[in-house]
């Protein structure tokens, strides 16, 4: 301040709030990713600025802040929704949300740090203390959120973050103070719920959640994070703990949890009930009520199936594992996407042999654990041109078919038999490696050609009605999977196929699942 009035200018162009302002209007109004971008860097400048004064250095980063929330609201709702973007696309609008959440987190850290000595924080208004930790704890639980969409590992400071943040909400005694985060985003919140929505999304078992489905999964964990439970002793209802101090994830409480000051303890609580009373609603309704945010417009199957998901994971009583799974190393030779699929299942047909070199895609990959419903697996260190950055825990390279519902054709090492399998999760563990869990579809997988039953349709080619057919013995089945193009599944229209010169018709039973380039549909198979 006194050598602003020495010198007539502040001691930091970002301490003067018309140099921000200026900033912010050259911002590009056509391109919410570059302005984003800018705004990051912004961001960290004021980080860095050692001679900010705490008032100083709110106001810049509030101003910066305030400018970005339109952007980033869009860009959210651009990546979640666009499900076929290009992988530059794709990337650019990922690293600019992530980046930004992660310079936001650090910029309220730091004025949480200028905060703490004693006094420092009366420079501030009455209610601005409590309002940097909420915000803190927001960019903290959102930039989790952009590194659980490509199913990475937080890093050791978001965890450090959340705490820090919580904490002086604490001791400032604001921690269930509710207030208005943003004037331009509706509804209230607190610094408690705040740490619970990233608590419990971290908790949420997010690996086997396509990107619209962990969306929907993070929105819903915040219109119930009011009724979720957070105490700081072990208690019902609260089977999860977290280190405010420890920079560690989240993890199931147990008799060796060390119970101490800074530890807490938490669960759904009440949210448990209100999410069971939201599912039935929107049944009920025929449509999902006004009230609840999910950031966008999206269908009542998925906002249901998030919903099940959720109530799976929130059961205080947890199903126990289908199928018995054994510890077993192997190898398995995959090769992802239907139309790979097919390929390969008509050259085994032939009798040909499957050359890796005939795929671009085929890999091997190592199984650590098996049952019969499936595989856990390690994506090897050399595939692809894979890089992984410690910081976000999260790869970029050349493999970007694997993804959660993406279909396989599998083998294992030495096998002669090819089964068909989805990805279900995918996650990386402590040391960087990449794992993936994979559901086998049931029954032996057969190549074949499917008709509409009142006869084939005007320019469809043989290639299109390729098919694959699962079933234990099909001849003789009653029932069938039968996994066709994507969009080729139709509830009215029943399908012909004819296995060594019989002729049967397939009459629709229900569409199992959808993915990006298969569905696969359940069939009751009569002889004609």
């Amino acid at each position: 301040m006194f050598r602003w009035l020495k010198w007539g200018k502040p001691a930091h162009p970002m301490a003067d709030p018309e140099h921000v302002s200026d900033l912010i209007a050259s911002l590009p109004s056509s391109d919410p990713a570059r302005a984003l971008e800018s705004i990051a860097g912004w961001l960290d400048t004021v980080t860095n600025a050692r001679v900010l004064q705490l008032p100083e250095r709110w106001e810049a980063v509030n101003m910066l802040d305030q400018s970005a929330v339109g952007r980033r609201r869009k860009l959210a709702q651009d990546y979640v929704a666009a499900a076929h973007l290009q992988k530059t696309d794709e990337e650019r609008l990922w690293k600019a949300s992530f980046e930004f959440w992660k310079a936001a987190a650090a910029a309220y850290v730091r004025c949480i740090e200028n905060a703490r000595p004693e006094g420092a924080a009366k420079a501030l208004d009455q209610d601005v203390p409590a309002l940097i930790a909420r915000r803190a704890l927001r960019a903290s639980g959102l930039q989790l959120k952009w590194v659980l969409l490509r199913h990475g590992q937080a890093s050791q400071q978001i965890w450090r973050d959340l705490g820090i943040a919580y904490l002086f909400a604490e001791n400032h005694g604001s921690a269930e103070q509710r207030s208005q985060l943003y004037a331009e985003e509706p509804g209230q919140s607190s610094a408690r719920e705040e740490l619970l929505r990233a608590l419990m999304l971290a908790t949420a078992s997010t690996d086997n959640l396509e990107r619209i489905r962990l969306h929907l999964a993070e929105r819903v964990i915040a219109h119930f994070s009011g009724s979720v439970a957070l105490r700081e002793a072990p208690g019902p209802g609260c089977p999860f703990s977290f280190d405010l101090v420890g920079g560690v994830p989240p993890a199931r409480a147990g008799k060796q949890t060390a119970v101490h000051g800074m530890m807490r303890f938490f669960g759904a609580g009440a949210a448990e009930q209100e999410l069971a009373g939201l599912a039935r609603d929107i049944i009920a309704r025929d449509a999902i009520p006004g009230e609840v945010n999910l950031g966008g417009s999206f269908n009542q199957e998925s906002v249901l199936a998030v919903l099940a998901h959720l109530q799976r994971v929130w059961d205080s009583t947890p199903p126990a594992r289908r199928a018995e799974r054994t510890e077993r190393a192997t190898r398995i030779s995959v090769v992802p996407g239907l139309p790979n699929v097919l390929r390969c299942l008509e050259m085994m047909a032939n009798g040909v042999a499957v050359d890796p070199k005939n795929f671009a895609e085929q890999e091997i990959w190592t199984v650590f654990d098996r049952s019969d419903g499936g595989y856990g697996a390690v994506v090897p260190e050399e595939r692809g041109s894979f890089l992984f950055d410690p910081m976000t825990g999260l790869r970029a390279g050349s493999g970007d078919w694997l993804t959660i519902g993406t279909l396989l054709a599998l083998r294992e090492e030495q096998g002669a038999a090819w089964s068909i399998g989805v990805i279900r999760r995918v996650t990386f563990d402590a040391s960087g490696h990449r794992r993936v869990g994979i559901q086998l579809l049931p029954g032996a997988p057969l190549l074949v050609r499917l008709a509409p039953a009142s006869g084939a349709r005007a320019g469809e080619t043989e290639r299109r009605r390729s098919a694959v057919l699962l079933s234990a013995a099909p001849e003789e089945s009653a029932e069938v999977l039968v996994v066709m193009r994507a969009g080729h599944y139709m509830a009215k229209q029943s399908l012909s196929v004819q296995l060594n010169d019989v002729s049967y018709i397939l009459q629709p039973a229900g569409l199992i699942e959808g993915g990006e380039d298969f569905d696969c549909g359940h069939f009751k198979m009569v002889r004609t």
